[in-house]
C-alpha cells in the first residue's frame, strides 16, 4: 500500500510538472526552433490519416525530397524513408481516434510518452537507492533539463526514445539484480524499439551486447536464451534498415540518413567551440552543471580519499557506461556538423549517459554512508527549486520571434490558406507549387494539399521549379518582390494571377509567356490607390513635404540628370515617409507598395527598408527587406519594388512609417521613389 501510494504520488507529480511546463503550447503548430524538422514529423502523421494508415508506406506533403538533389528534382510520390515511424504513427491513430487532426493530438501523445518514460526512471531509482524522495527529485532535476522541456510535448521522435530508453534501463537492472527472463526480454524489447525509432538508441544495446559477452567469456558461460533475444532484436534493427534503405533508393527522403564527420581535425576544433558556445546553457541549466560538479567531487573523494570499494552493482553499471559514452562520441564526430544547428541531437546522445551518470553518483554516495543521504536530498531540493523557474523563462524565450523570423512570417501567411484555397475552387486533390516556402512542409500542410517547394529562390531552381507536374503555383506576397521577382523577373510574364487573400496569391502557369506589367502581376490594374505620395527631389517642395522627411541631397552622382537623395556612414535613419492618424487602415487591411531607385557604389551590410505601424510603445506590424538583396549590382541604378501588407488598425492613434535603416553605415543612393496605398 505504501509503495502505490508514493507511485501514485510521483504520477500525480510528474503530470503537474509537465502540464505547468507545457500547457501553454499544446495546440502549437509547430514553430520556432527546428519547425522544419518538427513539421515533417507533423506531416508524417497526418500523411498517415491520408494513406489509411499504411505503416510502411509514410509520406509527407511534398513531392521533391531533400535527399537526394536538395529538393530540386520532383519525385512521383510523397512517399519517403524515414527510421521506423512508429511514434508519428501512433499519434495519427489518436488523431483518428479523437476525430482531430489539430497538434494538440500529437503534442499530447509525445508528453504522455515523456511521462510514463521519467516515471520509470524514479523505478530505476528507487530499485537502485532504495529512496523514494532522492529518486523523484533525481526526476524533477532530469525533467527540467532546458532540451528535454522544449521538445518534450513536441512532435521529435528523440524524447519517446529517451523514455523507451529509461524503461529498458529499468528492467535491465531488475535483470541485474533478480535475474529475471522476462525483466531482460522486456527491457531488449524497449532498448529495440528506442534503436528503432532513433538509431543512435542502438549505441547503448550495443553496450548491453559487448558487456553481456565480457560476462559470458569471463565466467565461462553463455546463456543462450539471452543471445536468441540479442539476435532477434538485431534482426528486426537491421531489416527495417533495409527496407528503408529501399525506401530511399525508391522515394527519396526528407530525412537525414547519412554521417556527417568533420573533413579535418581543424574543423572539428571549430564545430566543438561553437557547439558548446552555442548550446553549453540549453542543454542544461548552470544548475544542474553546478550538482553534477558536486556529485562527482563527493564521488571521487569517496572513492579515492577513503579508498571506498564500489559494489558489485555500481561497477556494472559503470562498465555499461563506459561503453556506452565511448559509442556515444563516435556517433557524435561521425554526425558532429549536425550538432551546431541541432540542439536536440544531444538528447540522443549525451542526456541519457547524463543522468545515468547522475543516478550511480548518488548510488555510491547514499551506499557509502547514510547520513550523505541528508545534503543530497537538500542540494537536490534547492537545486529543483532553481531550475523549475529558469525552465519556464526558457520556453518563452525560445518561442521569442520577430521579421527575421520567416518560418513563423509563413505559418502565419498560410494559416487561413485551406479555406482561400477552397474558395478559388482549387480541388483538394491539386498539386500545388510554393514558392520560397522556407520548410518544405508547413505551407502544404496549413493548405492540406501535395505539392512541390522552392526553398532557395535562386533563378536557377525557379525556372527548374516551373518545369514540374503541378496545378497551382502560390506565392507568399511579403516575399514576391523581394526574394522571387527580384531573382527572376520573367517570372512576371510566365504565370497568372488568379487570386489573392492578401497574405499569399494564387497563379496558374501561362502556356506561353505573355507581357504584362507589375501592376497587372500585382492584381492591381482595376484598383485605384487610396493615396498616393512621389519623392522625385526635383524642387525643395517636393522634398520637405508633410510626408516625406530626413533627405539629404548630394550631386556626386545623378540619375536622370537630378540630384538624388542618400544616406552615408553619418546617417543611420534615411528617406522616411510618415501617416499618422489617418482612416486609411482603419476599414481594411492595405496593400503599401513602394517603388524606387537605387545605386550603391560598394557591398552593402546592414541596409534594409523598413515598414512599420505603432500606437504609442507598442508595435501593430513590422517587416523589412535587405537592399543587398535587391540591388545586386554596384555603379548602376536599379529599380526596387516592395510591398507590405498592412493589417487592419483598430487603434485610433497610429503612426505608419516607411523608411530606410542604415544601421551598416553605408552609402547609398536613392531616387524617384513612389509609396502607393491600396
Amino acid at each position: 500500500m505504501k509503495k502505490f501510494l508514493a507511485q501514485y504520488s510521483v504520477i500525480i507529480i510528474l503530470v503537474v510538472l509537465g502540464f505547468v511546463l507545457q500547457w501553454k503550447y499544446l495546440n502549437e503548430f509547430p514553430s520556432h526552433i527546428h519547425a522544419w524538422a518538427q513539421s515533417d514529423r507533423y506531416a508524417l502523421a497526418l500523411g498517415f490519416n491520408r494513406n489509411e494508415f499504411d505503416f510502411f508506406r509514410p509520406q509527407t506533403y511534398v513531392f521533391n525530397h531533400q535527399f537526394p538533389g536538395s529538393h530540386q528534382f520532383a519525385n512521383k510520390s510523397t512517399i519517403t524513408a524515414v527510421d521506423f515511424p512508429i511514434h508519428d504513427y501512433m499519434a495519427a491513430l489518436l488523431m483518428n481516434l479523437f476525430g482531430s487532426t489539430s497538434p494538440w493530438c500529437f503534442r499530447l501523445y509525445i508528453l504522455a510518452y515523456s511521462l510514463i518514460g521519467l516515471f520509470f526512471l524514479y523505478k530505476t531509482c528507487d530499485l537502485l537507492l532504495n529512496n523514494k524522495i532522492i529518486s523523484i527529485l533525481i526526476v524533477i532535476f532530469a525533467a527540467t533539463s532546458r532540451v528535454f522541456v522544449y521538445y518534450q510535448a513536441g512532435f521529435l521522435p528523440s524524447v519517446p526514445s529517451v523514455s523507451n530508453a529509461f524503461i529498458a534501463v529499468y528492467f535491465y537492472l531488475n535483470y541485474l539484480k533478480t535475474q529475471s527472463r522476462k525483466s531482460f526480454c522486456w527491457s531488449i524489447f524497449f532498448f529495440t524499439l528506442g534503436a528503432l525509432s532513433r538509431l543512435p538508441f542502438a549505441i547503448l544495446l550495443v553496450a548491453i551486447i559487448i558487456f553481456e559477452a565480457f560476462h559470458s567469456i569471463i565466467h565461462r558461460k553463455a546463456d543462450l536464451w539471452k543471445w536468441v533475444v540479442f539476435f532477434i532484436s538485431i534482426l528486426f534493427i537491421g531489416l527495417y534498415f533495409l527496407y528503408n534503405y529501399h525506401l530511399q533508393n525508391k522515394y527519396g527522403s526528407i530525412f537525414l540518413n547519412y554521417a556527417l564527420p568533420p573533413r579535418n581535425f581543424e574543423e572539428f576544433r571549430i564545430l566543438l567551440k561553437l557547439i558548446l558556445m552555442k548550446w553549453t546553457y540549453f542543454y542544461f541549466t548552470k544548475v544542474h552543471y553546478l550538482v553534477f560538479l558536486i556529485l562527482i567531487l563527493a564521488t571521487l573523494i569517496l572513492i579515492f580519499a577513503r579508498k571506498k570499494a564500489l559494489q558489485q552493482i555500481h561497477k556494472q553499471l559503470l562498465v555499461i557506461f563506459s561503453l556506452f559514452i565511448a559509442g556515444n562520441v563516435i556517433y557524435s564526430i561521425l554526425m558532429i556538423q549536425q550538432f551546431p544547428a541541432h540542439d536536440y541531437y544531444f538528447l540522443d546522445t549525451f542526456y541519457l549517459p547524463c543522468i545515468l551518470l547522475l543516478v550511480i553518483l548518488v548510488s555510491i554516495l547514499t551506499g557509502a554512508h547514510k547520513l550523505l543521504k541528508f545534503p543530497i536530498i537538500i542540494i537536490l531540493v534547492l537545486a529543483c527549486i532553481l531550475i523549475i523557474p529558469r525552465v519556464v523563462k526558457t520556453q518563452e524565450m525560445r518561442r521569442l520571434t520577430g521579421n527575421w523570423d520567416h518560418t513563423e512570417t509563413t505559418i502565419r501567411n498560410f494559416m487561413d490558406s485551406k479555406a482561400f484555397l477552397a474558395s478559388a475552387n482549387v480541388p483538394d486533390a491539386a498539386k500545388i507549387l510554393v514558392i520560397d516556402a522556407y520548410a518544405p512542409n508547413i505551407p502544404f500542410i496549413l493548405m492540406n494539399r501535395t505539392g512541390f517547394a522552392v526553398l532557395t529562390t535562386s533563378r536557377k531552381n525557379i525556372i527548374e521549379a516551373l518545369k514540374w507536374d503541378f496545378d497551382y503555383i502560390v506565392i507568399q506576397n511579403e516575399f514576391l518582390l523581394s526574394e522571387v521577382v527580384s531573382n527572376y523577373p520573367e517570372l512576371i510574364d510566365r504565370i497568372e494571377r488568379l487570386s489573392g487573400n492578401g497574405k499569399i496569391t494564387l497563379y496558374r502557369l501561362l502556356p506561353e509567356p505573355k507581357q504584362q506589367t507589375l501592376y497587372t502581376f500585382l492584381g492591381l490594374n482595376d484598383k485605384r490607390p487610396v493615396s498616393i505620395e512621389r519623392c522625385a527631389f526635383e524642387t525643395v517642395d517636393s522634398i520637405w513635404n508633410k510626408h516625406w522627411k530626413k533627405i539629404k541631397l548630394t550631386n556626386e552622382v545623378s540619375y536622370n540628370g537630378r540630384a538624388p537623395g542618400f544616406v552615408n556612414n553619418n546617417q543611420e535613419f534615411g528617406l522616411t515617409y510618415k501617416l499618422t492618424n489617418a482612416d486609411t487602415f482603419r476599414d481594411s487591411s492595405r496593400l503599401v507598395l513602394f517603388k524606387g531607385y537605387f545605386l550603391r557604389k560598394k557591398d552593402l551590410t546592414g541596409c534594409s527598408i523598413i515598414a512599420s505601424v505603432t500606437s504609442g510603445d507598442k508595435s501593430l506590424f513590422y517587416n523589412g527587406y535587405e537592399l543587398q538583396d535587391l540591388i545586386p549590382k554596384t555603379n548602376q541604378w536599379q529599380e526596387v519594388n516592395l510591398f507590405f501588407q498592412i493589417p487592419k488598425i483598430e487603434k485610433k492613434d497610429y503612426k505608419l512609417e516607411l523608411y530606410i535603416w542604415n544601421k551598416g553605415r553605408n552609402t547609398l543612393y536613392y531616387d524617384d521613389t513612389e509609396v502607393s496605398i491600396y
